[in-house]
């Protein structure tokens, strides 16, 4: 069925970019049950967008086309800003044409999803490129913000771009030995993002989001053991062979190279952090990796991923 567009000049409207995403998606659901708020969804791909709840409006934006990002921020107030940075499109390129856009349109709130612990040393390169530049700009924008900063998601376990065809193989080979970090998910991030876009007093503050546990790579694939009830074992492999594998898979070298540079602030513990935000904000405590793991059981032994 069609989204219906209604008439809502009155109530303030929200634009999510990335909606079909991994946290976009939820937020949308969460926006969309919220009364008073126009929802607008900014998506690439129309066709993602029929899953979308009914009641919220669907723009397509070409970051190719800039006028594309104004016409789909036209009206707006508050922004869900996503910059991509997929191997087709570079987050520090597309960043200035969605603030150029934003100030344009007059958005007054922007809440940024950044990464986790690119405040902390080492601080590489890619850190840099892809998320301390765009920070600066928000903040320097003269518009209120809110930057959160997600620590890795537990749906990359699922997700056909991140870790879920090794795992349907029932190996998971990365380079990061024993380093712990703070998983999160994404169906937190984005109850985070929704109080923060629809309550006040979170201005021009930056929260640092984790899971409430720190675990290892072998204490995650034995959570995923028992829940898809098949062994799915992690390998330490060395980081040639990772690039090896992300070249299999048609990885350009700049993004093999970001990714090695993430995976070695996991190895090193860089996200060996467990902090309260999420609760802090939503007055939730955040879901365990467990927990994760059994709602996403029947993908996991079933290794279909196109659910997820």
């Amino acid at each position: 069925m069609a989204h219906q567009i209604k008439d809502m000049s009155s109530q303030p409207i929200i634009v999510v970019s990335g909606a079909t995403g991994t946290t976009g998606k939820y937020l949308v659901r969460l926006l969309s049950q919220v009364k008073d708020v126009k929802v607008r969804a900014a998506v690439h791909s129309l066709k993602k967008a029929r899953e979308l709840p009914e009641n919220v409006e669907v723009v397509q934006m070409d970051y190719a086309q800039p006028e594309t990002v104004v016409s789909a921020f036209a009206g707006a107030t508050k922004l869900y800003l996503l910059p991509p940075s997929d191997a087709d499109h570079d987050r520090s390129k597309i960043a200035p044409i969605m603030m150029e856009a934003a100030k344009k349109i007059g958005i007054q709130y922007i809440v940024l999803i950044s990464a986790f612990g690119i405040d902390r040393e080492p601080i590489l390169q890619t850190d840099r490129e892809l998320y301390f530049q765009v920070e600066e700009m928000v903040i320097g924008s003269g518009i209120a913000y809110t930057i959160l900063r997600p620590s890795w998601f537990n749906q990359n376990f699922i997700s056909p771009v991140f870790f879920g065809p090794q795992v349907q193989q029932g190996i998971l080979g990365l380079p990061v030995g024993e380093g712990r970090a703070g998983w999160i998910d994404s169906r937190d991030i984005a109850a985070v993002a929704a109080t923060v876009l629809t309550q006040t007093g979170h201005e021009n503050k930056i929260y640092n989001l984790t899971g409430p546990e720190s675990l290892t790579t072998s204490e995650l694939t034995a959570i995923l053991s028992r829940a898809a009830d098949r062994e799915i074992e992690f390998i330490d492999v060395s980081e040639e062979s990772y690039a090896q594998m992300l070249r299999h898979f048609g990885l350009d070298e700049l993004p093999i190279q970001r990714l090695l540079d993430i995976m070695r602030k996991w190895k090193i513990g860089s996200h060996n952090i467990v902090t309260q935000d999420v609760e802090k904000v939503t007055g939730k405590k955040p879901i365990f990796f467990k927990e994760f793991a059994i709602a996403h059981a029947h993908l996991l032994r079933q290794l279909n991923l196109q659910e997820a």
